[in-house]
């Protein structure tokens, strides 16, 4: 719900007796790509019934996040339904990135399992609900009217050897593993922006002057990107 609504249930009969709830399992996508963690931050997600025209049912919808990690995932199994579909930020409480960050884009793919074939999909955002950028947010509630369909990125992540450590640590941290120079983003866990740089192999990264807590180090070259989660402790 987006609005405000009064919701009367009816008094319960006499000597009901006790009720039967019908089970219910959430797709977690363990079969799919990996399996969802629910983590109480999400941003909400309707996906038209337009934009899914060329879906069939039975296909999976998912939502990643930079680092290629599901975060959400729903079934089209009714093909004149609205979807709808949750993207999980980030678990505060766990030292690796499961989910998420504020302001980090949404990328989506559907797998169709009746063929084996996976698809990117780019989608466009209503501009009737609060958040239109394809950006998470805390609490977010987006509309998707349309996704255009085409192949999923076979583009090697040049950052998927990268490495932070020690994590946690007392403030100075390692970044290893990169092959040429990067633009480097470090944001708190509310999504504000605390240094902007370039960094090489084997640089350091120095938050000993910030206060204690989650900080997450965002790595970019021209076709990859990579997030990742420290701890100042």
């Amino acid at each position: 719900m987006i609005a405000s609504e009064a919701v009367t249930y009816p008094a319960p009969a006499k000597n009901s007796g006790p009720v039967t709830v019908p089970s219910f399992e959430y797709v977690q996508g363990k079969t799919i790509w990996n399996e969802v963690k629910l983590t109480g931050s999400t941003h909400f997600i309707s996906i038209s019934d337009e934009a899914l025209s060329e879906a069939v049912k039975g296909d999976f919808i998912g939502v990643f996040d930079a680092n290629g990690y599901c975060v959400g995932v729903t079934e089209y199994d009714c093909e004149t339904c609205h979807l709808f579909l949750a993207a999980n930020g980030d678990d505060e409480y766990t030292i690796d990135k499961d989910g998420l960050v504020i302001g980090e884009k949404m990328n989506f793919r559907l797998y169709r399992p009746s063929t084996g074939q996976e698809f990117g999909l780019t989608p466009t955002y209503s501009a009737s609900m609060p958040n239109v950028d394809g950006s998470f947010q805390l609490n977010g509630m987006s509309q998707i009217t349309g996704f255009k369909f085409g192949p999923t990125s076979i583009i090697e992540n040049q950052l998927s050897n990268v490495s932070i450590y020690p994590n946690p640590s007392n403030g100075i941290f390692t970044i290893a593993g990169l092959n040429t120079s990067v633009e480097m983003v470090v944001t708190n866990a509310q999504g504000q922006e605390i240094s902007h740089s370039s960094v090489n192999d084997n640089a350091q990264l120095d938050l000993s002057t910030l206060p204690k807590g989650i900080y997450f180090v965002k790595l970019m070259t021209e076709n990859s990107v990579r997030i990742e989660k420290v701890v100042l402790k």
